[in-house]
């Protein structure tokens, strides 16, 4: 896939500037891009607009995240506020009751498998099962009949088809490639599949690819964990049922 890495090659081209000294600042303006639907979906757990910020920051750079940043992982960073968007249009409003409101679904998925390739299609499927749910329990959509639903499902298909045939052309070529960076010594790799304290993005000292140790650390981590465990308990409270759903499916 090299959908961000045309998104910074133009960038780099309009401004104009060298690709070395636009590197930085293009990956700090895709994690300032993961704010906003971030914060949405904190104020959809009722946070006020400042602690709503609080959390968006939080987890706009986590050190996962921030490693990647290091190490120039243009494909990872330019995913994760689309991820975070897919989960905005989950919750923002009602599911999509029309063909033109299937739409910007489609398009951030287009954008998501244009980026990181097939395997942005997980959290596509746990986006999309939920809004099939919605749909599904949609009072005006059930009225409007199988039909407008198939027309809803078939235009959004086509949609991200098109946005994002570049990728979907070649996608045994681009199994390839990521099969054999994955068999590389890429400092960019990680050693393992992610530990659980690794999940929770927060690291003091030391590689993001090797487990955290240390004791603040550890505290950090419990804070992290007892924070989330916090967050689900609220949204099921409030019976923010698509926005826990959606958290649940995306981990």
């Amino acid at each position: 896939p090299s959908g961000s890495h045309t998104l910074f090659g133009g960038s780099a081209f309009l401004l104009p500037l060298p690709l070395i000294w636009a590197l930085q600042p293009f990956c700090a303006a895709m994690l300032a891009l993961a704010a906003g639907p971030a914060w949405l979906l904190a104020r959809r757990l009722r946070l006020s607009a400042g602690w709503a910020c609080v959390a968006a920051l939080c987890a706009s750079v986590p050190a996962l995240v921030y490693g990647y940043a290091l190490v120039a992982s243009i494909k990872e960073l330019v995913a994760l506020p689309l991820i975070l968007a897919l989960g905005a249009l989950v919750v923002a409003g009602p599911p999509p009751r029309s063909a033109r409101a299937a739409l910007p679904f489609a398009l951030v998925a287009a954008a998501g498998v244009s980026a990181l390739g097939v395997g942005f299609v997980a959290w596509v499927t746990g986006a999309a099962l939920v809004l099939a749910v919605l749909l599904a329990a949609d009072g005006q959509a059930r009225r409007r009949g199988r039909d407008a639903a198939a027309l809803v499902v078939g235009v959004g298909l086509l949609a991200g088809l098109l946005a994002a045939w570049p990728t979907w052309r070649d996608v045994p070529g681009s199994l390839a490639v990521a099969e054999a960076i994955a068999a590389t010594p890429n400092p960019g790799n990680l050693y393992t599949p992610l530990h659980p304290e690794q999940v929770l993005g927060i690291w003091l000292a030391g590689s993001y690819r090797a487990v955290p140790g240390g004791a603040l650390t550890a505290w950090l981590i419990g804070g992290a964990g007892l924070a989330a465990l916090l967050g689900a308990w609220q949204a099921l409270r409030i019976r923010a049922w698509a926005l826990a759903a959606w958290a649940a499916l995306g981990l």
